[in-house]
């Protein structure tokens, strides 16, 4: 049934005046009937000839009984002249409206047609101007919605939930966020970057008690906080040693303070060209790390910047060889000239080994030094900063216990092709 108001029919007239619907009927002039019908009624009046007959005055008056009903109207259930429909009611809810024509705008709620109408031509309210109700994904901005595209992805700037994308919603925005789990997860930080220890943002959720970035005196490199006895050595948090334990009858006490330092010479022999002090530093930290020695290790060698008793700590506990072997007593028993034990044993618990050519004809275990018993740097440069095999440098001797252990072939310098070993100190 099409959506239109019923409405009367107009009038319908005839050729010659008349109402084609007229409830009754009425004629006047001569008699001419013979008889009565059954439902008629005639009279006449006036005087009669003398033949009985009727006179020229005489009228006669006929009328038809029977009704034809009231006259068609909108509302009456009947589909008249006019009338799209008519359903016989007066309900402007349903498809046949009294007296306006039904469409989406006009105040009522046409059932099985429109969700809604509210009568205006606001597209952005509660009620569209399609007459469907506001919903997320149709595409027009409605009240509690910060934004809405019309289309179903939630990896764009505006997510199935209509309001716009932001970290913690849940929803990976493409180009924007790397993950999005809506908070802290094993792999996703909470500013929605991938969790990685050392991202310097602490994530509780993928295991990590602090983060800053690198070691700090607070938080170690693994992002784990700094504890004596969790076998993560911290120098920054005043730890000297951490054996992972907190017993006092080892080499590191509970308060992960060193109660010996052990102190080798290296089971390899080296040129002049090192990479300089740092380089000769990581020779003896990697030989200490495979002899599993643990602490750090530095070497003892000087260029013209720096020399062991500027860099070095001086500590107050004795030095020992990998056997257990007391070299000195402290730091100032260290580098008075004279030692307990001379340093003739390598990292894995070997002899010093013997070069075979250089100051002590290949007889001498010689080491690498370029600085005095007390450990300041000797005259030179030392192999131009321990970066060259060219040039010259001094050498100790493995096997003394007196300065020369330290300040070998005094009145000739090494040249820096030759190999020697490395002195290796605990800190």
């Amino acid at each position: 049934m099409s959506l239109a108001a019923c409405a009367p029919p107009p009038n319908t007239t005839g050729d010659d005046g008349s109402s084609s619907l007229a409830a009754a009927s009425t004629s006047t002039g001569e008699a001419s009937s013979t008889g009565v019908a059954p439902d008629s009624t005639t009279t006449t009046t006036g005087a009669s000839d003398s033949d009985g007959s009727s006179s020229g005055d005489a009228s006669s008056t006929s009328s038809t009984s029977g009704s034809t009903g009231p006259a068609p109207a909108c509302g009456d259930g009947h589909l008249d002249p006019g009338e799209a429909c008519d359903d016989g009611n007066d309900a402007d809810d349903d498809d046949c409206v009294a007296c306006i024509a039904a469409a989406c705008g006009d105040g009522h709620l046409h059932a099985g047609h429109e969700a809604c109408d509210d009568g205006n031509d606001v597209d952005d309210d509660e009620c569209s101007n399609d007459c469907t109700l506001a919903s997320c994904g149709d595409g027009v901005i409605q009240p509690g919605e910060t934004c809405d595209d019309g289309n179903p992805s939630d990896k764009d700037a505006c997510p199935g939930t209509c309001q716009s994308a932001a970290c913690g919603d849940g929803f990976v925005q493409q180009g924007v966020e790397l993950c999005d789990d809506a908070g802290p997860s094993p792999t996703c930080d909470a500013d929605c970057s991938k969790a990685e220890c050392g991202d310097q943002t602490a994530n509780a959720a993928a295991g990590e008690a602090c983060d800053d970035g690198e070691a700090t005196a607070t938080c170690d490199a693994d992002c784990s906080p700094v504890e004596c006895g969790d076998g993560t050595l911290s120098v920054l948090g005043g730890e000297e040693c951490d054996d992972g334990n907190l017993s006092d009858f080892d080499d590191c006490s509970s308060e992960c303070k060193k109660l010996r330092r052990k102190i080798f010479v290296t089971s390899k022999l080296y040129t002049g060209k090192l990479g300089g002090i740092a380089g000769a530093d990581m020779q003896c930290q990697q030989l200490a790390d495979d002899a599993e020695l643990g602490g750090v290790f530095y070497a003892w060698l000087s260029d013209s910047n720096s020399a062991p008793d500027s860099r070095f700590i001086h500590s107050s506990v004795p030095y020992i060889l990998p056997t257990g072997i007391q070299v000195a007593k402290h730091w100032q028993d260290l580098v008075d000239g004279t030692l307990q034990h001379a340093i003739d044993t390598t990292e894995s618990k070997g002899a010093a080994p013997i070069p075979g050519a250089g100051c002590g004809a290949g007889t001498k275990p010689t080491v690498w030094t370029n600085t005095l018993a007390d450990g300041t740097a000797w005259a030179n440069n030392g192999c131009d900063g321990w970066n060259s095999t060219a040039g010259a440098a001094r050498l100790g001797h493995a096997k003394a216990t007196n300065f020369t252990w330290t300040k070998f072939c005094e009145g000739q310098a090494a040249s820096c092709a030759w190999k020697a070993a490395l002195y290796c100190i605990e800190q």
